[in-house]
């Protein structure tokens, strides 16, 4: 990854609106703050619970960490932040960050230590209100979906990625990132029924799929699967 790639995805996180290249300059991390994931590893297992992650590069999906029922909750694009909410919990993480493609995933990590050394820089204030407000958002996002994502059916599971897809792109055309293979994967069922799911909201006129390539052309009725 080039540098000013890196520059460019870390000040578009949401913990850094509202900063500017400068604090690149106070920022307490370096190239050893850049963790590798490999396919289907668990970024808490792999990396431990008192973090935030910054995804730089591949996808990861987050489920529900009950062990009786693995529950997709989201998908995390690049640019995006992990484990804000389990850095400052007294309690384990209740979910499992894990990457689904093919070649894994790039996290810039930063430990407690890393976010109060970037709260003494003069970009710190900012930096602070901004967390409480990503906190306060994640809570109403997981209050509007712990009622749908339960249902569990290829179809709904397909919408979850589709709309965190198009969130973090800010985009109705974008490209899935991984194999199809992968995709059934992360979404924990059977290619079959990724394709038939693809084909129904095809035939719904919801979107249009080319490859790996996806374009939605309804995202309303996409948002009322959920409900």
């Amino acid at each position: 990854m080039q540098i000013s790639d890196f520059n460019q995805l870390l000040l578009s996180n949401n913990l850094f609106v509202g900063c500017d290249a400068s604090l690149l300059d106070e920022a307490p991390f370096d190239n050893k703050n850049i963790f590798h994931l490999k396919a289907g590893e668990d970024l808490f297992s792999s990396h431990g619970s008192a973090c935030i992650g910054i995804l730089l590069s591949g996808r990861c999906a987050i489920y529900s960490a009950e062990p009786s029922k693995k529950v997709l909750m989201r998908f995390v694009f690049p640019g995006e932040a992990v484990g804000v909410a389990s850095l400052f919990s007294t309690t384990p993480p209740t979910t499992d960050i894990t990457a689904c493609n093919d070649s894994g995933a790039h996290f810039l990590i930063l430990s407690r230590d890393d976010i109060d050394s970037l709260f003494s820089t003069r970009f710190g204030d900012r930096i602070r209100n901004n967390t409480l407000s990503f906190l306060s958002n994640r809570v109403s996002f997981l209050n509007s979906r712990i009622a749908c994502i339960t249902g569990g059916s290829a179809e709904r599971k397909l919408a979850i990625f589709l709309n965190s897809a198009m969130d973090a792109t800010l985009s109705l055309e974008f490209d899935i990132g991984m194999s199809m293979k992968s995709l059934a994967n992360a979404l924990n069922i059977g290619r079959a029924s990724l394709y038939r799911a693809f084909d129904s909201l095809e035939k719904e006129k919801v979107l249009i799929r080319n490859g790996t390539s996806v374009t939605v052309i309804n995202r309303e009725h996409l948002l009322n699967i959920f409900k």
